[in-house]
């Protein structure tokens, strides 16, 4: 069994947001000369920022159970996803004899995460892939004897992931954090965020030809405050203040 360390703020360094600039790119290739390669996931404990180095955590199936049986969402890339309900909560056996996309489906999406919150259930949904960003919002809520999805908020992005505080849900895409009250099922907040997904280490690349693709995606999203809110990437932590939208980011040392 690997033990996993953690770290504290206290084991990183500030250094200059990593910029991606395409035309700069053609020229120069990727901006970032250090490696890249550790998935940082960020937690809270006692109103303190906690840091571990683990795996890339990649899933393609969800499951969340609901009165009546189970929710399956699925996320298999390029166009191959959606939402289907099991009643009974009796799915393996179905889906080892007919495949899950034989089942009814409840939403024609990729879903990349299902959550509850009090006595209600939600689904995020979306793509990212070659040209296409988007994203949206979903309650699921019992109708005429089944689960049904409905469109609540456009995300406008993929979401890459995301934290609940209280009746507040934080969603983070490559582009946005977005600040959503459950409650009343609105955008309370957007702030843009640096163009750093695409950034890659020069060792990643050499002569601009990929050996590997080693984007800065967001791992984990957590809230310290309203002025600490830590976004853990690959290659680094990235601060965002509510209040005034600083931004501030961080590499071990």
């Amino acid at each position: 069994m690997i033990e996993m360390k953690v770290y504290k703020i206290t084991d990183f360094v500030k250094t200059d947001i990593p910029k991606y600039d395409l035309f700069d790119y053609e020229k120069n290739g990727p901006v970032i000369d250090y490696p890249i390669d550790d998935c940082f996931y960020v937690s809270e404990y006692e109103n303190e920022l906690l840091i571990e180095i683990k795996p890339y955590l990649y899933s393609d199936e969800y499951k969340l159970e609901v009165p009546g049986g189970v929710l399956i969402g699925i996320d298999r890339g390029e166009f191959i996803g959606g939402l289907f309900y099991f009643p009974g909560g009796e799915y393996k056996e179905f889906v080892e004899e007919y495949g899950i996309f034989s089942a009814p489906s409840i939403l024609h999406d990729n879903v990349r995460a299902l959550f509850k919150h009090g006595d209600r259930f939600f689904a995020l949904s979306g793509l990212c892939h070659l040209g296409s960003d988007r994203g949206d919002m979903w309650e699921i809520v019992f109708e005429d004897g089944t689960y049904t999805a409905k469109h609540l908020i456009s995300l406008e992005g993929c979401h890459e992931a995301y934290t609940i505080v209280a009746d507040t849900i934080f969603v983070s895409t490559r582009e946005k954090i977005l600040q959503i009250d459950l409650n009343l099922g609105r955008v309370e907040r957007k702030i843009r965020k640096p163009n750093i997904y695409a950034c890659t280490h020069k060792a990643s690349s050499p002569n601009k030809g990929f050996t590997k693709w080693q984007s800065m995606g967001v791992m984990s999203v957590v809230v310290i405050s309203w002025e600490e809110i830590y976004l853990g990437l690959r290659g680094g932590l990235l601060k965002i203040n509510l209040l005034n939208e600083a931004m501030t980011f961080y590499r071990k040392k």
